[in-house]
C-alpha cells in the first residue's frame, strides 16, 4: 500500500503547524516592539499582513498561555507573564547566579550586612544567593530557594516597579488573595502606592521581616532592580540590615553600593 497520502498530510500539517508558530513569534516581537505604550489591534493587524480574524485567534491563545496580556481599559496588548517565567528559565543560561558573584561579595564587604539576589518567577520573586555580612546583627530574612509574591519584601518591590503598568496590573489580580497574610502592611492598594513611590526614589524600601508567616518589625531593606538594555528586570539586589543600620545618613551610601552591583550584573549578564 502506498504511504504517499498519509507523508502528503503529514507535511501539510508539518507546515501549518511551522508557519502558526512564526506568526505567534512576529505577534509577540510586535508587541515588544510597542514597549509601555502597548499595541492596538489594528496595529497589529497592519503590521503582520494577516485577517483581523486571524489576529484576533492568535492573540486569544497567547493570551491563554500568559504569553500576552491585555488591558481591560484601553484593550492594548503587553508581554504577559510567562515570558518574565521563561525569562528566569533563560537566566539559567545567562547565569546571573555567576555573573553576581564578584559584584555581591564585593557589596557584602562594603555594607557589611546580608545581601540577597532575587529573580523573577511568574508571578512571584525567587531568592537564588545570599551572602552574609560582618555585622553582628544579621537579618537572614530569606533563605535561598524561598519564594514570595511579587512585591512582598525589598527586592521583590524593586523587581515588580520595573514592570510595565500592565504586567504590575497583572501581578497584583494575580496575588491578591495570597497577599492576605501579609495584610495590613502589604495589600494591593498598598502595593500600588509603594511601586509609585519606589519608581520615583529610584530605590524600593521594605521596613518588616517574615516570622512563621506574619510580619513583624525590627527589619529594613532596600532593593535595586537589575535592568537588561531592553529594559526587562531580570532580577534585583537588596541589603537588609537593622533599622539602625539603614538611618538616613548611612541609607544613602548602601543604596549607591547597590545601584552599582546591581548595574554591573546587568552589565555581565547581558554579555554572557
Amino acid at each position: 500500500m502506498s504511504t504517499a497520502p498519509i507523508e502528503e498530510t503529514e507535511l501539510t500539517e508539518s507546515r501549518t503547524g511551522t508557519q502558526a508558530v512564526e506568526r505567534a513569534v512576529r505577534l509577540l516581537q510586535a508587541v515588544a516592539a510597542c514597549g509601555d505604550a502597548g499595541a492596538r489591534l489594528t496595529d497589529l493587524v497592519s503590521d503582520q499582513g494577516l485577517s483581523k480574524p486571524t489576529v484576533r485567534r492568535l492573540l486569544a491563545a497567547l493570551i491563554e498561555q500568559r504569553l500576552l496580556s491585555q488591558n481591560e481599559t484601553t484593550r492594548r496588548y503587553y508581554l504577559g507573564l510567562e515570558l518574565f517565567s521563561l525569562g528566569a528559565l533563560a537566566g539559567q543560561r545567562l547565569n546571573l547566579r555567576r555573573a553576581s558573584v564578584d559584584a555581591l561579595a564585593r557589596l557584602t564587604d562594603e555594607t557589611q550586612d546580608t545581601v540577597f539576589l532575587s529573580i523573577p518567577d511568574g508571578r512571584d520573586s525567587l531568592c537564588i544567593a545570599r551572602y552574609e555580612g560582618e555585622y553582628p546583627i544579621r537579618t537572614l530574612t530569606m533563605s535561598v530557594g524561598d519564594r514570595r509574591p511579587m512585591g512582598v519584601g525589598a527586592g521583590s518591590l524593586a523587581i515588580l516597579s520595573a514592570m510595565s503598568d500592565a504586567d504590575v496590573d497583572e501581578v497584583l489580580r494575580s496575588n491578591v488573595s495570597r497577599y492576605v497574610p501579609y495584610a495590613p502592611e502589604i495589600s494591593v492598594d498598598r502595593l500600588r502606592e509603594k511601586v509609585q513611590a519606589t519608581r520615583a526614589a529610584g530605590v524600593a524600601s521594605s521596613t518588616f521581616f517574615l516570622s512563621d508567616g506574619k510580619v513583624m518589625p525590627g527589619m529594613n531593606a532596600i532593593g535595586i532592580p537589575i535592568v537588561t538594555e531592553l529594559g526587562i528586570p531580570i532580577g534585583a539586589v537588596s541589603v537588609a540590615a537593622v533599622p539602625e543600620r539603614l538611618a538616613p545618613e548611612r541609607r544613602a551610601e548602601v543604596v549607591a553600593f547597590a545601584r552599582k552591583a546591581a548595574a554591573e550584573i546587568a552589565r555581565l549578564a547581558s554579555r554572557d
